[in-house]
């Protein structure tokens, strides 16, 4: 059984004071290290926002690319966001859960993107949404018994981790993914608030055993990723900057710190916020 991380820091002086000290913890022995190096800033650009989500193609990818780049702008990463995926004609753009390029739009897979990327001197990052499946994707007409339906909505439903086999199929699948396209930053999001599907699962006398293993597996996921892959960055997204606890924080960093971004006044409201605890985001 696994129970929450928690962290307790004593410190004397003002608060300012115990905020750096506990940010000076949190680099020197809590923030991931790829390849045993400490996080730099970096530049990253991706297409997504300008073309739509379902608007990127290959060669949209490439030529985006080459513009930042003939701008001069000093590029670490390229970014591929959502809807790199099978979206139907007249479906959404959040069509998660078929976990493999739209064979429309990337005809030849995303390897040539990473590559033409690689090529340029760039990193890859690439967007997943693993634990929230829509109707008529592949887990939900695949393994429904993997899932855990969202009544109130009656939209999308949640992987549900706890499950072993639900578990060893997302390790699988995103590794052979990472390995297959060639991806340097795994980017890892979830739109679902959790808590009431997993009590769903459990008897009242037994609530919290789903949780438990859900979040135990969550993590492991994380842990085999680090494993197989020593200098891979991992993006913890959550909607938007979120699941920021200390356990983690020790796995990953949150790169895409809010949904609510390109207004100057919660930019910087979260840039403060934020950087009291976390030293390392954005």
């Amino acid at each position: 059984v696994r129970a929450p991380q928690v962290v307790m820091q004593w410190y004397r002086g003002d608060w300012i004071r115990g905020q750096n000290l506990w940010r000076r913890w949190m680099r020197a022995y809590n923030e991931p290290r790829p390849g045993g190096q400490a996080l730099k800033p970096v530049l990253s650009a991706c297409c997504a926002t300008v073309l739509g989500f379902t608007g990127m193609t290959e060669e949209k990818q490439y030529e985006y690319l080459d513009r930042y780049l003939e701008e001069k702008m000093p590029l670490d990463r390229w970014w591929i966001d959502a809807g790199w995926f099978p979206v139907p004609e007249g479906a959404p753009w959040w069509n998660y859960g078929t976990w493999t390029p739209d064979p429309v739009r990337f005809p030849n897979g995303l390897k040539p993107v990473m590559d033409y990327a690689h090529a340029k001197g760039l990193q890859t990052v690439l967007w997943f949404c693993t634990e929230t499946v829509r109707p008529g994707t592949w887990l939900e007409q695949n393994h429904p018994q993997w899932l855990i339906p969202q009544l109130e909505y009656g939209q999308r439903s949640l992987l549900n981790l706890a499950n072993p086999e639900a578990h060893q199929w997302a390790v699988e699948h995103i590794n052979r993914c990472i390995d297959g396209y060639g991806v340097d930053v795994y980017r890892h999001d979830n739109e679902i608030g959790a808590l009431p599907l997993w009590r769903s699962q459990d008897k009242e006398d037994r609530q919290g055993m789903t949780e438990i293993q859900y979040v135990t597996n969550f993590l492991s996921l994380y842990d085999e990723i680090l494993r197989r892959h020593p200098k891979m960055l991992i993006d913890n997204c959550c909607a938007g900057g979120r699941r920021n606890d200390v356990a983690t924080l020790r796995r990953s960093v949150p790169l895409w710190r809010s949904d609510v971004w390109g207004a100057p006044t919660p930019m910087q409201s979260m840039t403060y916020g934020l950087a009291m605890w976390i030293p390392y985001f954005g």
